[in-house]
C-alpha cells in the first residue's frame, strides 16, 4: 500500500488535501467482479468509515491478474488529527478472498476548519467524491 498526499508519498495526510491509497495485487486467476473494501479505524478500533467499490459504484480491474487499485479522496475531509489504522477486504463478487486486519497505519493532521469536515451522524459517513479506480 502506498499513501499519497497531494501526489507525494507519505504516511501523514492533511485534511483538505487530495489523498490516494494505492493498492497492488497479484492473482492466480482473474476475478469476475473484484471488490475492495476499506475500513478506517482509530487506534481504539472504532470504525470511522467503511466502504467498498460497490458503495461508490466503481468497477475495478477484472481483466488482469496483476493490478493497481486507487482509492481517491479528492478532498480528504473525513477525520480529525490523530493516528488511524486500516482493515482491507478483497474478494470476487460475494466471495471474500483475503482479509488483512490493521493492514497499515497513517497519521492525519487537520488543516481544514472543523465545520468543513464531514460530520458524524448516526456513525455513518458518506462523501460522494470518494472513488475507486
Amino acid at each position: 500500500v502506498e499513501i499519497l498526499c497531494d501526489g507525494k508519498l507519505t504516511n501523514t495526510v492533511l485534511t483538505g488535501s487530495k489523498v490516494e491509497f494505492k493498492f497492488k495485487y497479484k492473482l492466480k486467476e482473474k476475478f469476475i467482479e473484484p471488490v475492495l473494501g476499506v475500513v478506517i479505524k482509530d487506534l481504539d478500533d472504532v470504525e470511522i468509515i467503511g466502504l467498498n467499490n460497490r458503495n461508490t459504484g466503481d468497477k475495478i480491474g477484472n481483466d488482469k491478474n496483476e493490478e493497481e487499485i486507487i482509492l481517491s479522496f479528492p478532498v480528504f475531509r473525513l477525520i480529525k488529527s490523530k493516528k488511524y489504522k486500516v482493515d482491507l477486504y478483497f474478494g470476487d463478487q460475494e466471495d471474500n478472498r483475503d482479509t488483512i486486519i490493521d493492514a497499515f497505519y497513517f497519521n492525519v493532521l487537520q488543516s481544514l476548519n472543523e465545520t468543513k469536515l464531514i460530520q458524524e451522524r448516526l456513525n455513518y459517513f458518506y462523501d460522494s467524491e470518494i472513488k475507486f479506480y
